[in-house]
């Protein structure tokens, strides 16, 4: 492999490279998705703007990841090949994400398929953050690593692989409509707060590594910048920051998550009881053949001495707060 020139400013904005995949991933992805708004418009349907702006700005930031300097000195240098790995699981796909490009696949597939479930397979908080530390532990832990840096064919498979992987990050940080219980949400609060402390890891052990892990690195014997331990230290810094920073917005996510998910099912409940109290017969009615029959749990109680249905059973049992209390409180 031919190394590079000394990276500096100048080379960051003249050193370009084309990568074959990428470049015909992204054309081709980005005339599916065109053909599919321009379909669905057609059709008399709407697409905002903002979604398609989103979508190719994605596709935008994929190029330069992999075509740019970015993808120039990934190869020679481990905090820019570590710099791109970060780039590709977190900006295109968060970007791809919002441009909603799941709920266009009935438009390119022809026959219905729901974005529903394709996003309940991919919407799920506990998932996205734990791929971050397993991917990077075993792209930076692993002979995948040398395999990357010195085998073009492996290279390509890694950023597709991070770039669909980001996917499954980037769903639950965007949203999609797929609604969950709080209780569910709570459970994954929990577990991304333990997920905080594993995304750590993977940093700190590329950080405090007494040796250089990647012998293709190495045996490169690059005559300029930092030597291979030293940039392998920037390496971990690198993604020690980025991948405890990537945890709070999905943290704030989940929190918005459960106050809208308890605040939702908060109002089913009191549809349900507004229904029931719309419905039942007024107490001591005795016009009203339901109001007369007998109560199964105090037969021999007329039906104005029923309990209340609706309000809690404490605030009309007379046993607690005294008969008449709760007498006021069943009027």
């Amino acid at each position: 492999m031919t190394i590079p020139s000394p990276l500096t400013a100048a080379q960051a904005l003249t050193a370009w490279r084309a990568d074959p995949v990428m470049l015909v991933f992204a054309v081709a992805v980005g005339m599916a998705y065109l053909a599919a708004v321009r379909r669905v418009r057609r059709e008399g349907g709407s697409w905002r703007r903002r979604r398609t702006v989103a979508f190719l700005a994605g596709l935008v930031v994929l190029l330069l990841a992999t075509c740019s300097w970015i993808g120039v000195y990934a190869p020679v240098l481990l905090w820019v090949f570590t710099t791109q790995v970060l780039i590709l699981l977190l900006i295109p796909p968060v970007l791809l994400a919002m441009g909603r490009p799941f709920e266009l696949v009935p438009t390119v597939l022809g026959r219905e398929v729901t974005g529903s479930q394709l996003l309940r397979r991919l919407d799920n908080p506990l998932i996205g953050p734990a791929l971050l530390p397993l991917l990077t532990a075993l792209l930076f832990f692993t002979p995948l690593l040398d395999a990357a840096l010195g085998h073009a064919a492996v290279g390509s498979a890694v950023r597709v692989t991070l770039l669909f992987a980001g996917l499954v990050l980037a769903v639950p940080l965007v949203g999609g409509g797929v609604s969950r219980p709080s209780l569910a949400i709570a459970a994954a609060i929990f577990v991304g707060f333990l997920e905080l402390l594993a995304d750590a890891v993977p940093g700190i052990m590329l950080r405090l590594a007494p040796a250089p892990l990647s012998s293709v690195l190495t045996a490169q014997h690059r005559p300029w910048g930092p030597s291979p331990l030293i940039d392998q230290h920037l390496a971990g810094s690198t993604l020690w920051v980025v991948a405890e920073v990537v945890d709070l917005p999905f943290l704030a996510v989940l929190v918005l998550q459960w106050i809208r998910a308890d605040a939702r099912e908060a109002a089913a409940v009191d549809a349900r009881l507004d229904a029931i109290e719309a419905t039942s017969p007024p107490a001591g009615d005795s016009a009203s053949p339901d109001s007369a029959a007998p109560d199964s749990a105090a037969p021999d109680r007329p039906a104005a001495e029923q309990p209340d249905r609706v309000r809690p059973w404490w605030e009309t049992d007379g046993r607690v707060f005294g008969t008449d209390r709760a007498a006021r409180y069943r009027s």
